[in-house]
């Protein structure tokens, strides 16, 4: 991972918010669920198995939108994922998703 592919990652998901005008509720909820559970666990609230599966659905939405992102910057799908995983791993705490 170089310091051009995380600077990548960064401009994506800068974009990310304005990607998807109208989500669906359920991804809208999903998202705001995901905020939510983000900043308890900065509390040291221990996530529940509800509060996994809000996340994991999150963690698909935001997916879905970098996706969007990648396109209109005319990046290749692939290699964009490939980027993405590889800065979300150096940054993900074992055993829980990724927060978006």
């Amino acid at each position: 991972m170089t310091k051009e592919d995380v600077e990548l990652y960064l401009k994506v998901s800068v974009r990310r918010p304005s990607a998807v005008k109208n989500p669906a509720p359920a991804d809208k909820a999903a998202l705001e669920g995901a905020k939510k559970i983000i900043a308890g666990g900065a509390s040291g609230r221990v996530p529940t198995q509800d509060d996994v599966k809000t996340l994991e659905r999150a963690n698909l939405v935001a997916l879905s939108m970098d996706q969007i992102v990648a396109d209109d910057m005319k990046l290749d799908g692939r290699t964009y994922r490939g980027i993405a995983e590889a800065v979300e791993s150096a940054l993900q705490v074992p055993g829980q998703p990724f927060p978006r």
